[in-house]
């Protein structure tokens, strides 16, 4: 039960970014033709093999349950790896909330990096 506006607000802060990740996949996904990849995934989704060389089975097998709920539609294919881009920031955020990171792990998401953290990225003037 939500008992005060803090609660509220830290919900509000846990889903807004999934929610704009999502919105913006699914704003995009009809917006452009079929790549070759997606083709590729529906051709491995009609022929089911235990390995590939460049991807793994599982692949192949949302392919193929996509293939059977929603057709041979590469939008819903589109939908289903923005539902996976969007449960992906809610896991790294809980992530790094439950290791210490509170309120200011999620805050953190929201404001831009000027300066990568890693050398590696770093220009090497």
């Amino acid at each position: 039960m939500v008992d005060s506006g803090r609660d509220r607000s830290e919900l509000l802060v846990r889903w807004a970014l999934p929610f704009a990740v999502f919105a913006c996949f699914a704003a995009t996904a009809p917006g452009y033709g079929v790549f070759r990849d997606e083709l590729y995934y529906i051709a491995c989704a009609r022929h089911l093999d235990w390995g590939y060389v460049d991807h793994p089975p599982v692949v192949a097998l949302i392919a193929l349950l996509a293939r059977i709920v929603f057709r041979d539609s590469w939008i819903a294919l589109r939908m289903l790896s923005a539902v996976a881009a969007a449960g992906s920031v809610v896991l790294v955020g809980d992530m790094s909330r439950d290791l210490g990171g509170g309120r200011a792990s999620w805050r953190g998401c929201w404001r831009p990096r000027r300066r990568s953290t890693c050398r590696s990225f770093r220009s090497t003037r």
